[in-house]
C-alpha cells in the first residue's frame, strides 16, 4: 500500500497474478521461453476511455501526470500492462541478440567455407601443375627413348650393310683369290 500523489488516494499494489484474477484478465504468466501473447496488451474498452479521459482532462489543465487520476483498478492493469510491455522488449532484445548471433555464426561458417575452398583449390591446382611436370617428363623420356630407338635401328641398319659389304668383299676373295675379278 502507498499514497498516490497529489490525491493522496491510498493505492494498493497487487502482484501480476492476483491483479488477473480480480480483473479476470485473461495473462499468461511469462514461461523461460518469455512467450507473451501480444493481444494480452490492450485494455478493456472502459478502462481504455478513462485513461483518454484522465490523459485528455490533464493536458487541457496542463496538470502533470495523468496517472495520478486513475483508478486503483486501470493503474493495477495499466502495471500489467507495462509489465509485459517490458517482457516484450526483453524478449525482442534477446531475438535480436541472437539474430546478430546468428549472423555472426554464419558468416564466420561462410568464411570457414571460402577458406577450405581456397585451400582446396590451391591443392588441386599443385597436384595438376605436377601432373603436367611429370607428363612433359614422361614426354621427355618417351622422345629420348624414341630417338635412341631410331638411331639403333640406324646403327643396326649400317652394321647390317657394313656386314653385307664385308660378305661381298669376302665372296670375292674367295672366287678370285689373285685379286683380279
Amino acid at each position: 500500500m502507498h499514497t498516490n500523489g497529489d490525491t493522496n488516494q491510498t493505492v494498493k499494489e497487487v502482484p501480476s497474478k492476483e491483479t488477473d484474477a480480480r480483473l479476470g484478465t485473461n495473462y499468461d504468466v511469462i514461461d523461460n521461453n518469455m512467450i507473451v501473447n501480444d493481444s494480452l496488451l490492450s485494455l478493456n474498452p472502459k478502462m481504455l476511455s478513462q485513461l483518454e479521459a484522465a490523459s485528455e482532462t490533464c493536458s487541457d489543465l496542463n496538470v502533470g501526470d495523468p496517472l495520478l487520476n486513475l483508478s486503483p483498478e486501470l493503474l493495477a492493469q495499466l502495471k500489467v500492462a507495462s509489465e509485459k510491455q517490458k517482457a516484450l522488449d526483453i524478449k525482442h532484445q534477446a531475438r535480436k541478440r541472437l539474430a546478430q548471433a546468428t549472423l555472426r555464426t554464419n558468416e564466420m561458417k561462410a568464411g570457414l567455407v571460402r577458406e577450405q575452398h581456397r585451400l582446396i583449390m590451391a591443392e588441386l591446382q599443385a597436384r595438376l601443375e605436377q601432373a603436367q611436370t611429370q607428363a612433359e617428363r614422361n614426354k621427355e623420356v618417351h622422345e629420348l627413348e624414341l630417338e635412341y630407338l631410331k638411331q639403333q635401328v640406324s646403327l643396326s641398319k649400317l652394321q647390317n650393310k657394313f656386314l653385307a659389304e664385308k660378305l661381298n668383299l669376302l665372296k670375292t676373295k674367295t672366287q678370285h683369290p689373285d685379286g683380279f675379278g
